[in-house]
């Protein structure tokens, strides 16, 4: 549902002015029948962390919408931690059996959502109050886009970092991203986007046709934003939306992190020729940003996986592919000596620079 020009002077109304913190929004949008926004959480044994993910989203300064937790088949605490809080926007889905990913739970959650917009968030990350907030400015900003999301910040150890997408486009507050900036900024090892800051358009994500459930038990977000990317434009905003914490135990990454072939490839097998020669050439490239990541996966690991070399589509990024088929072919202590010199050597340059290189 969008907003009509009615319901943002209603908005305009209701906006509060802290010069302390500059402007600062507390938004109450109108009773409606739907709720502008359906928030869903997959969740899996998060009890140490759900109530702080829970938390962050009840408290956005945004309120218009509903929260729909699927419990997906938890054998922990977790549902009995979230059935303290006691919120009429608060619904709970179940599962029988736990799916990886959380890529059934979603599409579950996405079948029951009554919202216009769909926001998603894992079970232990955490928005910050006023993401939801600053969707609503960018769907009324860029009403053509179909998907939205926001600068976003990474915990490892203890250590932060701001996504490469927000460094390199810190002089803007917002900005339209289109498809093809989408693609290649993925290619460029600037990923613009985590699934727990992404918010779409509720028909967009369902004519795209959801996430792959049951056919990849990794990087099917990666590939659920390639089929939305073919079917809308993005925004952006420069608000850091999300704290996404890293090395959680039961994490996807963490379970799942060997090399593999990335599903995304599988599918843009099936789609390539009835696209035209643009559309495919970003398409490539978009995928042949995590074939490369799980070549540099199998390096790290001594796991050599040469069926990676040749999914690789060298026709739109030869210097790479020869780079890593030159690294294949090395004996395997001189592999490893030359990869941590030039992981090392990498480092040093990309901190000097905005842009990675491979």
């Amino acid at each position: 549902m969008e907003i009509n020009q009615q319901e943002l002077k209603l908005i305009k109304k209701q906006i509060h002015f802290d010069k302390a913190i500059n402007i600062r929004y507390i938004l109450k949008m109108p009773d409606h029948k739907s709720p502008q926004f359906s928030i869903i959480i997959p969740l899996y044994n998060k009890e140490a962390y759900i109530i702080r993910a829970l938390t962050s989203a009840l408290n956005q300064t945004f309120s218009d919408f509903e929260i729909i937790i699927i419990n997906d088949a938890c054998t922990d605490n977790s549902l009995y931690r979230i059935k303290e809080i006691k919120d009429k926007r608060l619904r709970i889905l179940h599962r029988e059996t736990p799916g990886p990913g959380g890529y059934a739970a979603r599409n579950l959650g996405i079948a029951h959502a009554q919202g216009a917009f769909i926001s998603f968030l894992d079970a232990d990350d955490e928005w910050m109050p006023c993401y939801l907030e600053q969707i609503i400015l960018l769907i009324n900003k860029y009403p053509q886009a179909g998907a939205y999301f926001t600068a976003y910040e990474s915990i490892f150890d203890n250590r932060k970092k701001i996504n490469k997408f927000s460094l390199k486009n810190k002089q803007w507050k917002t900005k339209y991203v289109s498809r093809k900036e989408f693609f290649l900024s993925v290619a460029r090892s600037m990923s613009p986007v985590l699934t727990s800051c992404f918010t779409v358009k509720k028909k967009c994500i369902r004519e795209a046709g959801g996430f792959p459930e049951g056919k990849c038990k990794k990087g099917g977000d990666v590939e659920t934003w390639m089929r939305i990317g073919l079917l809308c434009d993005f925004s952006w905003s420069s608000y850091k939306g999300l704290i996404y914490y890293g090395n959680i135990p039961d994490q996807v990454t963490a379970i799942y992190s060997g090399p593999e072939v990335p599903y995304a490839y599988h599918s843009a097998k099936k789609i390539l020729d009835k696209l035209d020669k643009k559309q495919a050439f970003l398409i490539k490239k978009y995928v042949n940003y995590y074939i490369k990541w799980n070549i540099q996966r199998s390096l790290i690991r001594n796991q050599i996986m040469k069926e990676l070399l040749y999914v690789y589509f060298k026709e739109v990024n030869i210097t790479v592919y020869i780079f890593y088929k030159i690294l294949y072919s090395l004996p395997s202590l001189l592999r490893t000596v030359f990869y941590k010199f030039y992981n090392n050597l990498k480092k040093i340059i990309q901190s000097m620079l905005i842009f990675p290189i491979f």
